[in-house]
């Protein structure tokens, strides 16, 4: 664990004199930190004592207390961590050594960071790899040493996240690189950072519309504007943000610090500093002065709609949440579109306590962000997880149908489609909420009706029941019938059963399971879901015949081959299938012998496909026999649906898998494409031919 600000805050306070006790209180005055916040970093302090076998720091009656010994080790602590740097904090310090100052070296980059040239290569190579991901390259030459190339606003970006980063990491670094950074540029006798952070705190006057720590922010990325100012400069052009009052604010902001601190910014980043200033948290947010570029009342209410249905909740009172919502969708939708960053030092701990909340709002962000065709980072979805928390309160928990908990351990695409599956079989009987397998606790089992799994809880009880991802015609029948046995109202329960009997009796040999389940359809009005009209393409290169055995992962290995060689993904993807199989063993078993092999949403998916790989030696793991292998990838949680429901209906025909074994079994490859691409267009419209 690394000791983080407040942590080093707390310890240089309690080491800070002679003495091995001290007040609670005084403690707390003088940090002028909150007892919620000292404690959640305390419990951190005493758990690095406890991992190094010392005495831990006790707090009784107010008193906190420690031994000698304690305080020694308190001390090295701090030296520690003012001598080493992680790979992620150098990272951080690389990105703004680079971003903000001309002729960076090779060997001021060793120097400053305290590292030898090996462990600078290895940084550098992992920073890069980052940094590609965004469409940054770092180039390097003898005249003017490193720097980016990119497009200026992602670079900014990086250079931001970096800044928010080490304001949690090694916050007293960040204002000593800017400053540094201004002094190469233009000499001072007084300290520029400081300067401008008290000018824009007070004597600007913004203190009253913006929260502290976004006027912080501000004042560097003032700095970033001027010392990124060569070339081309940020490319925003957008008429309306000319009208606003930031925009007038910025022009002023521009004129004074040329004036009072010889700081130039030229006049064309005024409208990339306008939006800055628009993307910051704002205490007030008139409606008359903001540019919607996307309809922002309608993307609040689409995530409330969403929350409402994976929450299993209806808010009370919609039209006051909407408008208080919106005084922060406006501004998030702002940073969004213009890719400007933003600091949440409460990211960590916001998702840990809300683990279920947090869940349920990443689900809703999920749900509606590519209708938007906007992305949404982790830090972004902590923010309205804390709004959401707070409004639940006013909230009435749907209780007129039964709430159903879905815990699926495979990727939020099948996530998604088993809940898909689950609302065709219930047809508004229930509502549905999804969550991940690491956020269950067996608390919850007391908080919904009944709970639907796709991966052993290790826990018994009949409102528990497990089925497939995918799930077969058994896992329906089973599905209703434990509905109806413990989930459904007896009035439904009484009249399913009894046509049930009645029809056995009339039509003896029927499975009673089958009958349950047609009959819950007829009484609730249930259609099937209506298959795919779009024809299935089945791609030849990635439908294989293997004829050596070999292990699970070798399998999965072989039939991601072809895959990766065609440009479907990078090999990243199968070790993110693995490690799901690692994590929840063999979750997506979908059929007698059929692992459907995928992992979560990826940025290592190029494309969506269905790779098939056939083995004559069948593979076995964890006592499963293995000999088909469904690999599949996408690129979001939509455009995979449709052509699984064609696999899916492939594999229920136990004759069209026993076909297909054969054709293996005979080792004829163009047969087994030709016949696998008729089958898959005859699940087209749930035809049997």
């Amino acid at each position: 664990m690394n000791i983080n600000h407040k942590m080093l805050l707390i310890i240089r306070c309690l080491i800070s004199n002679n003495e091995t006790s001290c007040t609670l209180d005084s403690v707390l005055a003088s940090l002028e930190m909150t007892q919620r916040v000292f404690y959640y970093h305390f419990e951190k302090i005493n758990y690095l004592l406890k991992q190094n076998k010392e005495e831990q720091i006790q707090i009784r009656n107010g008193i906190i207390s420690f031994s000698h010994s304690t305080k020694i080790a308190l001390s090295q602590l701090v030296k520690q961590s003012e001598l080493s740097f992680s790979p992620e904090v150098r990272a951080d310090l690389i990105t703004l050594l680079i971003g903000l100052q001309a002729n960076v070296s090779q060997a001021m980059l060793s120097d400053k960071l305290g590292i030898t040239r090996k462990t600078l290569s290895l940084d550098f190579t992992r920073l890069k790899e980052q940094l590609l991901i965004k469409g940054i390259e770092i180039k390097t030459s003898k005249k003017r040493g490193y720097w980016f190339f990119g497009d200026e606003n992602t670079i900014r970006y990086c250079l931001i996240e970096a800044v928010c980063q080490l304001l949690i990491q090694m916050p007293q670094m960040v204002p000593v690189y800017f400053e540094e950074a201004l002094q190469r540029i233009k000499p001072a006798d007084f300290n520029y950072v400081d300067a401008l952070r008290s000018f824009i705190h007070s004597d600007f006057g913004l203190q009253s519309i913006y929260h502290e720590e976004s006027l912080e922010l501000l004042s560097y990325y003032l700095i970033i504007c001027a010392l990124r100012k060569s070339g081309s400069s940020t490319i925003i052009h957008d008429e309306s943000i000319c009208q606003s009052p930031e925009y007038l604010i910025a022009q002023r902001l521009i004129a004074v610090l040329d004036n009072q601190f010889a700081i130039h910014i030229p006049q064309a980043e005024t409208e990339y500093l306008a939006l800055v200033m628009l993307s910051i948290k704002l205490y007030r947010f008139n409606e008359k002065n903001i540019f919607d570029s996307i309809d922002s009342l309608k993307f609040c209410s689409d995530l409330i709609d969403a929350f409402e249905v994976y929450a299993c909740v209806r808010f009370r009172n919609r039209e006051k949440m909407t408008q208080q919502f919106l005084l922060h969708i406006r501004p998030m939708l702002y940073r969004l579109k213009y890719f400007i960053k933003v600091q949440n030092l409460m990211f960590a701990e916001i998702r840990e306590k809300y683990q279920s909340i947090y869940l349920q709002t990443e689900l809703a962000v999920n749900a509606i962000s590519e209708r938007y065709h906007i992305q949404v980072p982790q830090d972004e979805i902590a923010y309205l997880c804390v709004f959401f928390s707070a409004w639940l309160k006013d909230a009435e928990v749907l209780e007129r149908v039964p709430n159903i908990l879905l815990i699926c351990g495979s990727g939020l695409g099948v996530s998604i489609m088993l809940k898909d599956q689950i609302d065709a079989i219930f047809a508004g009987a229930c509502n549905t909420a999804i969550l991940e397998r690491s956020a269950f606790t067996p608390q919850l089992i007391n908080q919904y009706s009944g709970i639907i799994t796709s991966i052993d809880l290790g826990i018994t009880s009949e409102k528990i029941i497990q089925v497939h991802p995918i799930l077969t015609r058994d896992d329906e029948a089973l599905l209703t019938r434990w509905f109806i046995t413990h989930i459904a109202n007896d009035k439904d329960k009484d009249l399913a059963e009894q046509l049930a009997a009645y029809i056995e009796e009339k039509a003896p040999g029927q499975p009673h399971n089958i009958l349950i389940s047609e009959i819950w359809r007829i009484i609730n009005g249930t259609q099937k879901p209506a298959s795919a009209t779009k024809q299935f393409v089945l791609d030849p290169g990635i439908v294989q015949i293997i004829e050596a055995g070999c292990s699970l992962y070798e399998g999965i290995r072989m039939a991601c081959l072809p895959m990766v060689k065609q440009g479907y993904f990078s090999w990243q993807y199968y070790d993110e299938i693995i490690a799901q199989i690692e994590a929840n063993g063999l979750y997506s078993l979908i059929g007698p012998g059929i692992l459907l092999a995928h992992a979560k949403l990826s940025p290592s998916v190029n494309k969506m496909g269905f790779g098939f790989a056939f083995f004559q030696k069948p593979m076995k793991d964890k006592g499963e026999l293995v000999d088909i292998l469904i690999v599949l990838c996408t690129t979001n949680n939509e455009v995979h649906k449709e052509p699984l429901k064609d696999v899916i209906t492939l594999i229920r025909e136990q004759e069209n898998m026993e076909v297909l074994r054969e054709i293996v079994r005979q080792n004829k490859q163009g047969l087994l494409f030709q016949t696998l691409q008729i089958m898959l267009h005859s699940a087209e419209g749930g035809s049997e031919k």
